[in-house]
């Protein structure tokens, strides 16, 4: 494909890339540290307002199920690390295993369940929304570890992701 028949990036992408720093390293375990819905969420990058990705690695409890949702102007990535999900998205459900990995683009509805020997996840957002979200919605984790508690206000959930242009639209997978 020629140059002239790419499309130019938008205004806003444009800034945001180039308000990037050269790099980022973090060390194993290092990160922002969020205990969210009885997991423990390490943001790697990321976050509201700050250009550029996010990054984060979940370790989930067995049988959290968020509910169906839209992620109204980000795509999300997730590869699993071990463990299995039960996911849906759009109008097809699939069951993923260690080393599977799943695109999800904005707009489109998606849902899973962790298995029962919970899941860890690497998930990538194209903006730094979804690592607001978990902050504003989580707590900080003392510590690297999972919370004691597995408690889900789903309710609570709801109100943050509209500040993040997430939209609740369906129960959890069953």
């Amino acid at each position: 494909m020629n140059a002239a028949a790419q499309p130019e990036p938008r205004a806003a992408e444009a800034a945001s890339l180039a308000a990037l720093p050269s790099f980022v390293r973090l060390d194993a375990g290092a990160g922002r540290h969020v205990w969210f819905s009885g997991n423990l969420v390490t943001i790697k990058c990321g976050g509201a307002g700050l250009p550029g990705p996010t990054v984060l690695e979940a370790q989930m409890h067995a049988g959290h199920a968020p509910p169906l949702h839209v992620h109204n102007d980000e795509d999300e990535a997730f590869y699993l690390l071990g463990g299995s999900l039960r996911f849906r998205s759009g109008d097809e459900q699939f069951d993923l295993s260690p080393g599977d990995f799943v695109l999800v683009p904005r707009g489109t509805p998606h849902a899973f369940r962790v298995g029962p020997d919970g899941a860890h996840t690497l998930q990538v957002g194209t903006s730094g929304a979804l690592a607001g979200f978990m902050e504003a919605a989580g707590e900080p984790a003392p510590e690297p570890v999972p919370p004691p508690h597995a408690d889900f206000d789903r309710a609570r959930v709801a109100a943050v992701a509209e500040r993040f242009d997430m939209t609740v639209v369906g129960p959890p997978l069953g």
